[in-house]
């Protein structure tokens, strides 16, 4: 699965991406924004991920593809019920932090702005590389 964050919540482990897969662990009540994961190289190449200009008071982000989470003011919350999902059907982003319905909207029609986003955490900085160990034959000979 790569790079990922964990929502644990009632003790169970639950991974997602939308938050920016940093490997970092969440509990409900912590902190937490949805990060845009570039898909394009283009993208990639401007930051490892971005951030929405703005974003709702709510919405769902989705963990192990089975559950949604609510996130509620920048706080993780705990699973959505179905009457979440009934009210927030605008505010829903997929597994690598797009918002769905900008994904949809040139198939059912956009019923809001769609979200712009800016880069967020820029790319880590190239790892120092070891000293290369000289080889037997990049010795002189001394007499």
């Amino acid at each position: 699965m790569g790079m990922y964050d964990t929502v644990w919540i009632d003790g169970t482990p639950w991974q997602t991406k939308a938050l920016g897969k940093n490997l970092r662990d969440y509990e409900v009540g912590d902190p937490a924004m949805v990060e845009r994961i570039p898909i394009t190289a283009v993208d990639y190449e401007e930051a490892r991920t971005h951030h929405y200009d703005e974003l709702p008071r709510r919405y769902l982000i989705p963990v192990m593809a089975v559950r949604e989470v609510i996130i509620e003011n920048g706080r993780i919350v705990g699973f959505a019920s179905e009457d979440d999902f009934d009210e927030l059907f605008l505010d829903r982003f997929d597994y690598r932090g797009r918002d769905e319905h900008d994904q949809l909207a040139h198939i059912f029609g956009q019923q809001r702005e769609l979200r712009t986003y800016h880069p967020g955490q820029l790319h880590y900085p190239p790892r120092p590389r070891a000293r290369r160990r000289p080889e037997v034959d990049d010795f002189e000979e001394h007499p």
